[in-house]
């Protein structure tokens, strides 16, 4: 289950950070090869606008859709996020971070797993990590614009240069208001999955017990302190 909103989280994250920077040219020659200058001035401005939030609250949906099995799984939930602390809230885990320590909690198992809040753990849901290495790890291009229900979407493509999991992230986002609208992750199985953003609600007023998992309030739950 955590294999499967990590994706979800990942794109999240790219989009919180200033992770690119504007060049006056519209496309640089790297390492890695060229690099859309276009897409990298889009992925700014959700960047700028975002970062300018004191708190955000998503509420979205995931589709992941398994060829090699033939079978779909959708799973759905929301995240608030203040800084470096987020509850995630989903119908299968909850999952706490208050900068310090993580707690995913798993309803069905009456279990919670504790972890150490470590900035280059992945694994543990690190958003900072993660925007760490957009830069070394993905490539954007800026695909096409399209038009749904009246709206403009702009398609980027970020390629993946490094992952050993999927090769490209796709992001949908609304031309007027830099909004993301859509996620979808291509894995190297053949697999993907598809997060769709349905409530923004930035500014959301949050207190510190929302990021602290409460043992008193699941009686009876298993503590699984790995820390």
């Amino acid at each position: 289950m955590k294999k499967a909103i990590i994706p979800f989280i990942l794109c999240l994250a790219l989009s919180l950070g200033a992770f690119v920077s504007v060049h006056s040219q519209n496309n640089k020659q790297t390492d890695k090869g060229v690099v859309d200058q276009k897409a990298q001035a889009i992925l700014q401005s959700v960047s700028k606008k975002l970062k300018s939030y004191t708190s955000l609250k998503l509420t979205f949906s995931i589709l992941t859709e398994n060829s090699a099995e033939n079978k779909n799984e959708k799973l759905s939930g929301s995240i608030i996020l203040q800084g470096e602390k987020y509850f995630l809230d989903m119908n299968t885990q909850k999952v706490y971070c208050n900068g310090s320590a993580i707690w995913n909690y798993l309803p069905e198992e009456k279990e919670v797993q504790v972890h150490k809040f470590e900035k280059n753990a992945t694994e543990t849901f690190n958003l900072n990590s993660l925007l760490a290495t957009y830069e070394k790890n993905f490539r954007p291009k800026l695909i096409k614009e399209e038009t749904k229900a009246g709206k403009v979407l702009q398609i980027i493509d970020l390629a993946s240069v490094q992952n050993k999991d999927f090769y490209k992230i796709r992001l949908y986002i609304q031309k007027d208001n830099l909004e993301i609208k859509q996620m979808e992750s291509y894995y190297k199985t053949g697999n993907k999955s598809t997060c769709t953003i349905t409530k923004y609600e930035p500014n959301v007023p949050v207190k510190e017990s929302t990021f602290v998992f409460d043992e008193k309030a699941y009686p009876g739950v298993e503590v699984v302190d790995m820390r």
